[in-house]
């Protein structure tokens, strides 16, 4: 648990909670993001699309069409293991739970829960809850299922760069540039 010092000399009920809290749901947030940048950059790599092309079709996608064309590609090319880790890593995370839900919370963060409201054929509320530590244990077990998913692709760390960063915005200024 991650201590905060006061300010004042008074106590702040929960800052530890919170902070800890806050400190894990952004680790979610960067995790999901890599994963998120492994899964464009695999389909780049496999499609063999020029990277601007790619980087312009896949952004503006939502994750549920990339991760469905990834997993049709993977299959293509008998990678089952692959699709499978990903599978595992995308299903634990609850991330639609823990990026789209509302949060409710005790006052000192002893205890918080997100709630997802779907409506399909009927009307659903889900309630996932957690304290920080097991928040904290779910974000550091997402954390090795998204390594041990983004281990089975093919993507390097210098072509993950270059997608992410400099080469596709460099040769997007040369296109667009009077």
């Amino acid at each position: 648990m991650v201590k905060i010092p006061t300010i004042g000399g008074g106590d702040i009920e929960g800052v530890e909670q919170r902070t800890q809290f806050l400190h894990d749901l952004g680790i979610l947030i960067a995790l999901w993001g890599k994963v998120e940048m492994h899964i464009e950059c695999e389909i780049w790599k496999i499609t063999k699309m020029e990277m601007l092309h790619a980087s312009i079709v896949l952004g503006t996608l939502q994750h549920k069409a990339k991760i469905s064309i990834l997993y049709a590609l993977l299959r293509l090319e008998g990678r089952d293991d692959a699709i499978s880790h990903l599978k595992t890593a995308m299903s634990f995370a609850k991330r639609n739970a823990l990026m789209h839900g509302t949060l409710a919370s005790e006052h000192d963060f002893t205890k918080f829960s997100f709630f997802t409201r779907s409506v399909d054929d009927r009307y659903r509320v889900k309630r996932h809850d957690y304290n920080a530590a097991t928040f904290h244990d779910h974000v550091w077990q997402f954390r090795e299922l998204a390594s041990a998913a983004v281990d089975c692709l093919t993507v390097t760390h210098d072509q993950l760069e270059e997608i992410c960063t400099s080469g596709a915005i460099r040769r997007a200024r040369d296109l667009t540039s009077p």
